[in-house]
């Protein structure tokens, strides 16, 4: 085990820089090596479930019917040997989604590398299907994916949440013009899950489908935040909306340790392919990291 500052450092210290670049680094742009870090990577992300404990279902038990993500893209810096695209450098994006009961990272998609343009979140999310937004859940569980602003498109959520049983939780945009429905939706006042939330309502939008807006205070702060959402029964308390998000941030958390305590802040390679292995093997090294720091948590007591 040791340090290196990139793959060239890796090869000139361990004395192969003149052999080793075929083997070591040609093999990144290999479909078939990209599909086994992708095996791999899930295998390991599917463990964590072993051994975390399911902190939503202690603590909401209303969301036991639901598989949940935050996600949010994360960009590298170009490759070395990438090619400018009208005389500049585009960053490298992916779309990465966080597991928010067992903690696992997931690679959802690379941006695209075709017109080397700053792919937009929710262009990225409408080329992934159905299924690989829901993750390998079994059929008949829902899922939830909590996105920031960047993944709002309201007729694109409706379209998920009746084909596929997948719904999304965002911030409600500054400029976005929501017209109350003539209900709002109740809620219990008393339950703690629910204290700072001050409205629960059904919306109408400019594109016909209506979503949810819950209106909250942060009893610390006193700042009002407005959520929407596309699920749009009263199974999910309007509380759960708020916690739900706010959680969202340790997605940020991740790729704050990717890039500094990983020191993954370039792309390796030019390839769409290579790009790709290289975010599948940053999900096996920080799910690997995760089950480690939990076992020796629950094997030996130390944190």
């Amino acid at each position: 085990m040791d340090s290196f500052t990139s793959g060239r450092d890796f090869l000139q210290k361990i004395g192969l820089l003149a052999s080793g670049v075929t083997t070591y680094f040609d093999s990144l742009k290999s479909e078939r090596r990209c599909k086994l870090a992708k095996d791999i990577s899930f295998r390991i992300e599917a463990k964590l479930r072993d051994s975390t404990t399911d902190i939503i279902s202690e603590h909401i038990p209303e969301l036991n019917g639901y598989d949940v993500w935050a996600g949010d893209g994360h960009w590298h810096s170009h490759a070395t040997h990438d090619k400018k695209v009208n005389d500049k450098y585009y960053a490298t994006g992916h779309l990465y989604g966080l597991n928010l009961r067992y903690g696992g990272l997931h690679h959802l998609q690379t941006s695209d590398q075709t017109r080397k343009l700053k792919e937009h979140d929710i262009s990225g999310l409408k080329r992934l299907s159905d299924d690989e937004l829901r993750v390998q859940a079994p059929k008949g569980r829902k899922v939830i994916w909590i996105w920031d602003k960047a993944g709002i498109n309201f007729q694109q959520w409706f379209h998920w949440k009746n084909r596929s049983g997948i719904y999304f939780i965002s911030l409600e945009k500054e400029n976005m013009k929501l017209d109350d429905l003539a209900i709002p939706l109740t809620y219990d006042r008393s339950s703690q899950i629910n204290e700072g939330v001050t409205a629960d309502a059904l919306c109408g939008t400019s594109q016909g489908v209506s979503v949810r807006r819950v209106t909250y205070t942060d009893p610390a702060t006193g700042k009002v935040f407005k959520f929407i959402t596309s699920i749009t029964t009263g199974d999910v308390p309007p509380g759960a909306i708020a916690q739900l998000y706010r959680m969202r941030w340790d997605i940020e958390k991740v790729f704050d340790d990717v890039k500094n305590k990983f020191k993954e802040q370039k792309a390796w390679a030019t390839s769409e392919v290579a790009k790709t292995t290289q975010a599948e093997l940053i999900c096996i090294t920080y799910n690997l990291t995760r089950r480690f720091d939990t076992l020796i948590k629950n094997d030996h007591g130390i944190e």
